[in-house]
């Protein structure tokens, strides 16, 4: 064994001197002496003398006084330089250290009833004994059993494999709870009855039931009158449906559609029957089937069947413009529209007044100043700077020869007409083309 430190052995050494001290202040009673000498000489305790001290007094408390000499004489063969302090503070007497549990209160009866010392022997009778594979054991175990053998033995084997897939319960608790009604309603409040209600009142004398409920009998309200000795169930389940229609002054099918839904094959017969009785005129109306919107049809222009707006095509329409692929070409064709509209983006103007080819230099210059002599006179929204010079001198000619209204009226139609016609003239040129191109590109392939 190695040998202690010299430190360690001079403080164990005062440390059972400390212990030695207070143990006389304790066998004089002076507890509050002994108590502050030895919050004075904790001061002076290191580290493993202190812990030792927490041994000991742990030992000496929580095991009886043979146990703690036992486990002390361990510590003082075990711990070389805390043999002073263990031998300081071993008891000489059981002087009571050791606290023992609470006991119970004399005369409490703490053990279980005695077995008989004699031997006890017990016989089965062989006959009534059944085999191993004959038990069938609980309900229960049954069902864990089955529940088992789903189970594969790796899966058995190893609790905390994970299922392959959740578990997914759609049931509905709620609706499983509630009891789902199935018996006939009170006639008067049309709630459900009570079981005892339907063996309560005059059924007991067997003129049938009465069909309410037991608020309702109390309350005296009307119910199914009695029927005589030895009546049959068709005229209950009639009496039932007559009592019925006078409660609610009505014969509407929809009252006694409950009474058609949880009966059985005769009920549903009979109720079937007293309703076409009493509701001799009822015409059943097909339902009006929605019409749906059909945005598809022959356009009234050229004859195609197409996505129409306003019974026009796309092509035909003068407000619907823009580039159209023809079938069996490749490239968009534009097709314009007949209508003129007015102009009101100045480089538009600009480039269109560009675009005439029969506007010489010249002109074209004087042009543009008058042009940007207008549009700084007339600001952005006036159309008059879209329009040459010459056109306000053919206009400033042509207005002491204006037509009347009803001329430039009938001008406009031909105008419009002749507009009409060219655009169909154009639509079918553009047909005629796709088809020759169609048929060339057939021949190619």
């Amino acid at each position: 064994m190695a040998q202690p430190h010299n430190d360690e052995t001079t403080a164990s050494a005062g440390a059972s001197d400390a212990i030695q001290a207070i143990r006389t202040l304790v066998d004089a009673r002076d507890i509050r002496a002994a108590k502050q000498q030895l919050r004075r000489s904790q001061a002076h305790f290191d580290d493993p003398t202190w812990a030792m001290v927490g041994e000991i007094a742990n030992t000496l408390r929580y095991k009886t006084h043979d146990v703690a000499l036992t486990k002390l004489r361990k510590l003082w063969r075990d711990n070389e330089q805390h043999r002073a302090l263990i031998e300081a503070c071993a008891p000489k007497t059981d002087d009571g250290q050791y606290i023992p549990d609470n006991q119970p209160a004399a005369g409490r009866q703490t053990e279980g009833p005695r077995r008989p010392s004699g031997r006890v022997v017990r016989r089965v009778d062989p006959t009534r004994r059944a085999g191993p594979r004959e038990r069938t054991g609980s309900a229960g175990a049954a069902r864990v059993d089955a529940y088992e053998d789903q189970f594969d033995a790796e899966e058995r084997r190893e609790q905390g494999t994970p299922r392959p897939e959740l578990i997914v319960d759609r049931r509905d608790y709620d609706r499983d709870a509630a009891a789902e009604v199935t018996e006939p309603l009170c006639v008067s409040c049309r709630l459900e009855r009570a079981c005892l209600d339907r063996w309560t009142g005059q059924i007991t004398t067997g003129h049938g039931d009465d069909g309410l409920c037991g608020p309702c009998r109390e309350e005296g309200r009307p119910g199914i009158p009695e029927l005589p000795l030895g009546h049959s169930r068709s005229q209950a389940i009639r009496a039932r449906l007559d009592t019925i229609a006078t409660n609610f002054d009505s014969h509407n099918p929809e009252l006694f559609r409950h009474e058609w839904r949880y009966g059985d094959h005769l009920t549903k017969s009979v109720t079937e029957a007293w309703v076409k009785q009493h509701n001799p005129n009822v015409v059943v109306r097909p339902t009006a089937a929605a019409k749906l919107a059909d945005f598809n049809g022959e356009c009234t222009e050229c004859g195609d069947w197409r996505q129409l707006r306003d019974d026009l095509c796309v092509d035909c329409h003068e407000g619907l413009n823009g580039d159209v692929v023809i079938a069996g070409t490749l490239d968009p064709l534009t097709i314009k529209g007949s209508f003129n509209r007015d102009i009101n983006d100045d480089a538009a103007v600009e480039q269109q007044a560009l675009a005439l080819g029969d506007t010489s230099k010249a002109d074209r210059a004087g042009y543009l100043e008058e042009f940007q002599r207008r549009l700084e006179a007339g600001g952005p929204q006036d159309n008059s700077a879209a329009r040459k010079p010459s056109d306000h001198a053919n206009r400033t000619r042509t207005n002491s020869e204006a037509p009347t209204p009803n001329a430039a009226r009938s001008n406009g139609r031909a105008v419009e007409t002749s507009s009409k016609e060219a655009a169909v003239r154009r639509r079918q040129q553009l047909r005629n083309q796709a088809t020759a191109a169609t048929t060339s590109r057939a021949r190619r392939i």
